[in-house]
């Protein structure tokens, strides 16, 4: 009796988020001309605003691209200074722009490929910007960009190193004057995704909410558009954290959608993006796409269903959505980061069939699958994929007696848990 408590007390708890949640209609305001970035929490509808032209250059933190993205909102422009040697950055002009240099731009998909980073593999060794050293375990800068801040002023860059944890950059006017090298330590910006860096202020900037009080930003970005999909652009969207999953439903009524298992979660973090809305020429308005919806794996877990009800433009930057409640989730951290996470649907299951949906965000050595009933016998054991990464895995339970059961995930050490309610 013991234990069947206490799998029914977990069960109860497993059915609960982890925090209050307030789902229901929101709004966030940008301001005008889209002014600021604005950091949002499915979880507990927290919002944070900040400015989005005060810095140039954001550098990664974590991980192990050491993306350097460049602030395409404000308009700059990268250059790659291709095949020019870095011993001649004091000599480096204009000359062979037009012909042998290519521009650059932020990833559209991810937050670890900036401009750059010239879109290479990090596990080739090489950045983009630097070649990994494996005997130093430094990263050593190789290239030379020449950023465009405005029609006629430009600064060349490189990053020469990353070392103990340390970028290090060094920029100047193409004729050489205001030259400035400084120094952006990584431990000065812990929690955070990415330190930010203003060429004119010439400061590091700590302009972003902890990562793990984030799951969405609402802002302008580089995507790519027209008929090819091919033609860079900034735009107004959304995009999702490093963590956050998200999934598209296209043709449906968003009021009345609901997450199913032929929906694949992402990691893309444009999933979202601008293409839920569409502006009309013939109202001078955006007209919002009202039959499509988002399903976000939120950081603390949940899995919220979100859909867009307005969109004001530059006038005000205001945008209008609605939040649903989350799915049943369980999340596990380890040394104040998400560790693993997991999502069960549909719920109730009604056809014997479900699929467990799961994100390893670290190395582990094993991952194990186990349904429980409220006696405490396992009804079903299996190893599963221990990969980093998301998983879906689908499940037939049609062998089961209807009723409530405890779905654990052992991964190493820790256990994940969610309900399993079979009609």
């Amino acid at each position: 009796m013991k234990l069947c408590g206490t799998l029914l007390s977990l069960l109860c708890v497993c059915a609960l988020p982890a925090t209050p949640v307030l789902a229901g209609e929101q709004s966030i305001t940008m301001g005008a001309d889209y002014a600021n970035d604005v950091f949002f929490s499915l979880t507990d509808n927290g919002l944070e605003s900040r400015s989005a032209s005060d810095w140039d250059l954001a550098f990664e933190i974590s991980g192990f691209a050491a993306s350097v993205l460049v602030n395409h909102a404000k308009g700059i422009v990268v250059w790659h200074a291709f095949g020019v040697n870095i011993d001649n950055f004091d000599l480096l002009d204009t000359n062979g722009m037009t012909t042998n240099w290519e521009q650059t731009y932020n990833s559209e998909t991810s937050w670890s490929s900036g401009a750059l980073n010239l879109g290479v593999d990090p596990n080739s060794g090489s950045l983009g910007w630097g070649e990994y050293n494996p005997i130093t375990h430094h990263v050593d800068g190789t290239e030379i960009f020449v950023l465009q801040l405005d029609a006629t002023t430009y600064v060349k860059l490189m990053v020469e190193s990353l070392k103990s944890g340390v970028y290090t950059i060094r920029y100047a006017n193409l004729d050489g004057s205001n030259a400035h090298s400084a120094d952006i330590a990584k431990s000065e910006f812990s929690g955070k995704n990415f330190a930010y860096y203003s060429l004119d202020s010439h400061t590091a900037i700590d302009r972003e909410p902890l990562s793990t009080d984030w799951d969405i930003v609402f802002g302008r970005y580089i995507a790519y558009v027209g008929e090819n999909g091919d033609v860079p652009y900034v735009v107004s969207g959304v995009r999702s954290n490093i963590g956050v999953l998200c999934a598209q439903a296209d043709d449906v009524d968003p009021l009345t959608v609901s997450y199913s298992q032929d929906m694949t979660l992402s990691e893309d973090i444009n999933i979202i993006g601008h293409d839920w809305k569409e502006f009309s020429f013939s109202t001078n308005t955006y007209v919002i796409n009202e039959s499509v919806a988002y399903f976000v794996q939120a950081h603390k877990g949940g899995i919220y269903k979100v859909y867009f009800t307005e969109f004001g433009g530059g006038a005000d930057g205001k945008v209008g959505f609605e939040v649903g409640e989350p799915l049943s989730t369980d999340v596990a951290e380890r040394d104040g980061e998400l560790f693993g996470s997991m999502a069960l649907f549909p719920a109730p299951v009604r056809d014997g069939a479900c699929t467990l949906s799961y994100a390893i965000n670290r190395h582990i050595k094993s991952a194990q699958l186990r349904i429980v009933d409220l006696n405490g016998h396992i009804v079903l054991r299996e190893n599963v994929n221990a990969g980093t990464g998301m998983h879906q895995l689908p499940l037939n339970v049609a062998g089961l007696a209807a009723g409530q059961y405890a779905v654990q995930l052992r991964l190493d050490g820790t256990t994940l848990m969610a309900t399993l309610q079979i009609h």
